[in-house]
């Protein structure tokens, strides 16, 4: 995959993290505590347009904010369907 198309799948899901942890009122400190890590690698994990998330990670984040993860894969629609 290129870089490019890395760096905006991280951006979306870094972002998408900040909003869920904004709507259950989770501060960094709060997902640190709760992931036992620190606080700075809290924030150096959600600043990082290069992060490599690994599905186990993001659900240790999910369960962490009392979330379920859940991944789908979706048709494109600029595609027809193979068989």
């Amino acid at each position: 995959m290129p870089k490019a198309k890395e760096n905006v799948i991280t951006q979306v899901v870094n972002t998408i993290i900040q909003v869920k942890m904004e709507e259950r009122n989770l501060s960094r400190a709060d997902m640190a505590r709760r992931l036992e890590i620190s606080p700075v690698t809290v924030t150096k994990a959600l600043n990082d347009p290069h992060r490599d998330w690994r599905i186990t990670t993001l659900d240790d984040w999910a369960n962490a904010m009392n979330c379920d993860l859940h991944i789908e894969f979706w048709a494109r629609q600029d595609e027809p369907e193979q068989r």
